[in-house]
């Protein structure tokens, strides 16, 4: 959901909707503290490239049946991503029989690209024109952090200058880059964290995506947990976090694409999420409390404390403002302003809000 105005990457990242194959781990060199990808992903290890062609065609039907309902925000993009490995570490031959099926389909214009996530240090000028020459248009890294010893104690096992050198072959070679961010990870400091996110503007990703760490059975950050050697964050934590560098990345022309993991059945059995600030909505929560932020700006500059207020705001955002449960909309009142109402307005754009200036007619229906 928008919060704030378009920035000067947007032009080079569109939203698409994704087809999803996962490779858990595969190409991966070793397994990180926090990792058990067959856990979050809930879906099984594709193991046949042969597999992949029946999985575009069932998701293609779905798709494109709600393409006609022509229903609101729909993606015009549609993508074949591939998740949960490190794909360019698998074999070239591997990767061409995995990349051949979805090639096949972005070269008779059934689908729109292809896109893969991998490591940085995984990134080479070949590797990448292999991929380019299957239609691969989007490179999805595993940054994770830019901070040495954070990284050494996930077990990444790269350095900042294996990033900085990854991102240089990718915009020569003209991908839409994604980086994903983790926050909450052992070692972690404030320090370090504002110094990755300042270095990651630098590098001039197309989007990034915010990950807070979550203690996932069977993984080592379990076996920290469970010893009493590590704290992931709390929920209220998580969100003031992403909410800073959120803005952050916003404010320097950055779009943030997704904040937490995306939310499915297996996340929320028993046992999967150990600890940690899960929740099946944080990107929701964390643009509520911009929200808020914004509607308190807006009020602060206004001399009618507890008068009659309208906050008018994007149609489509509505709930963003107001939050779950109207969390939003109690608090204002608790500060004093009893009598206000939050409405949707079609003529604002994205990110927009105002007060009206004679509310008393519109405050009188509610």
């Amino acid at each position: 959901m928008e919060i704030s105005s378009p920035g000067k990457n947007c032009a080079h990242y569109s939203r698409a909707k994704i087809i999803p194959i996962f490779l858990p781990n595969q190409g991966c060199p070793n397994r990180c503290i926090f990792c058990n990808q067959k856990e979050v992903t809930g879906t099984p290890l594709v193991r046949n490239p042969k597999e992949i062609s029946p999985i575009i065609q069932q998701y293609l039907e779905t798709i494109l049946q709600a393409r006609q309902r022509k229903q609101a925000g729909f993606p015009d993009r549609i993508e074949v991503a591939f998740y949960g490995g490190s794909f360019t570490g698998m074999p070239a031959d591997v990767q061409r029989e995995f990349l051949r099926p979805a090639g096949l389909a972005v070269q008779n214009g059934i689908i729109d690209g292809v896109r893969i996530s991998t490591r940085p240090d995984y990134i080479s000028k070949p590797g990448l024109q292999l991929l380019a020459s299957f239609g691969v248009k989007t490179v999805e890294i595993g940054v994770q952090s830019l901070d040495a010893r954070v990284l050494q104690r996930a077990g990444r096992n790269y350095s900042e200058e294996h990033v900085a050198e990854a991102m240089s072959l990718l915009h020569q070679g003209q991908f839409s880059i994604g980086l994903h961010l983790m926050v909450g990870l052992p070692e972690e400091s404030l320090e370090g964290l504002i110094s990755t996110v300042e270095k990651v503007i630098r590098l001039s990703p197309h989007f990034v995506r915010i990950h807070p760490t979550l203690v996932v059975k069977d993984t080592e950050l379990e076996r920290m947990y469970r010893q009493g050697d590590y704290t992931p964050l709390t929920l209220e934590q998580a969100v003031e976090i992403c909410k800073g560098l959120s803005l952050r990345l916003i404010r320097s022309g950055i779009p943030v694409a997704r904040i937490g993991l995306q939310s499915i059945p297996e996340m929320q059995k028993s046992g999967c999420i150990v600890a940690g600030p899960f929740h099946p909505a944080l990107g929701e929560l964390v643009a509520s409390s911009i929200a808020y932020d914004r509607m308190q700006e807006l009020l602060a500059k206004r001399s009618d404390q507890g008068k009659k207020v309208v906050i008018l705001v994007p149609e489509r955002e509505l709930s963003i403002f107001l939050g779950q449960r109207r969390q939003n909309f109690h608090r204002l009142q608790q500060m004093g302003y009893q009598e206000i109402c939050i409405l949707p307005d079609k003529g604002l754009e994205p990110g927009s809000l105002r007060c009206m200036e004679n509310p008393a007619p519109f405050i009188s229906h509610f």
